[in-house]
Formats: structure tokens, C-alpha cells, sequence
């Protein structure tokens, strides 16, 4: 099993989110923007956006006098919004309210990285699991914390 860094499985995150997600902001779209980064936005960040770091990791040697190891550790996928944004993300003519939206958003991040496991099994990652998300509301943007588990070899 080749090597796997933590910076490759956040790029794949990303990877996968961007193929597999579709921007709800017409403009940025058609200018042909991203969206999802691995980081956070800056507070002028146009919204919606998705943000990707790790977050922990817990090494597990694999054997004795080796640098080999078993790499267990938790990745944040954020999904932000303004509070007022309000986006058509079921083309039925009128915009949803921005909680609504946020909920569509996470869901679609859980489903990609569910649905497409393989892009990650191809990278080395064993497993990429949802654990758990965690909804917030810092100043005027709403925010879902969506945590991912997963396993590589590493070193």
C-alpha cells in the first residue's frame, strides 16, 4: 500500500466535493470560480462556500525499527452561508431560505464522499467515513461542521 500524506486526502476531498457538487451561485459559476478550498473563508468570501481541513491524527507504528504507519485521523468538511442567501437548489423557480440551503449543501457533501469511495480507496485512503456534523451561527453566517474519519498508511 503506497504512502498516503493528510494534505493528498484533503486535496481529494476537495477533488471530489468540486466534480460532484454543483455551485448555487450562478455568477461565480459561469465566471468559472471555485468554491471549495482547503481552508476557510476570509470574511469577504462570496457565499456559498465549503472549506476542507484536517483536523487530528493518530499514527499506529507497523513495525519495529520502521517509520511505517497506520494513520487514523478526522477531517472537517465546513459548508458556509450568509444568513440572508437564499439559492434555487431544487430549480422549482423560487430561492430557499439559507437554512434550508445549508442543509442541501451538507447533505450533497455526505452523499459525494459516500458515493465515491473508490477516488479514495485509489489514493491509498482504506476508509473515509461521516462521523458527525455540528451546526453553528457565528455572527451573520451560518455554518455545518461535517467530520470525516479516515484510515491510511503513512510514512
Amino acid at each position: 500500500m503506497a504512502a498516503v500524506r493528510p494534505q493528498q486526502v484533503v486535496e481529494q476531498i476537495v477533488t471530489t466535493l468540486t466534480d460532484n457538487i454543483t455551485d448555487l451561485n450562478t455568477k461565480r459559476k459561469n465566471e468559472g470560480r471555485n468554491w471549495i478550498f482547503w481552508d476557510f473563508p476570509q470574511g469577504a468570501a462570496e457565499m456559498p462556500r465549503i472549506g476542507v481541513v484536517k483536523l487530528s491524527g493518530i499514527g499506529t507504528p507497523q513495525a519495529v525499527n520502521s517509520s511505517a504507519r497506520r494513520e487514523t485521523a478526522l477531517f472537517q468538511v465546513s459548508v458556509f452561508l450568509a444568513k440572508g442567501n437564499r439559492f434555487d437548489y431544487d430549480s422549482d423557480g423560487s430561492a430557499e431560505k439559507a437554512e434550508d440551503v445549508l442543509d442541501y449543501l451538507s447533505t450533497e457533501v455526505i452523499n459525494s464522499i459516500q458515493e465515491n469511495q473508490a477516488d479514495f480507496q485509489a489514493l491509498g485512503v482504506l476508509h473515509l467515513n461521516y462521523v458527525s456534523e455540528d451546526n453553528t451561527s457565528p455572527g451573520d453566517t451560518l455554518q455545518n461542521n461535517i467530520i470525516f474519519e479516515a484510515q491510511y498508511q503513512r510514512g
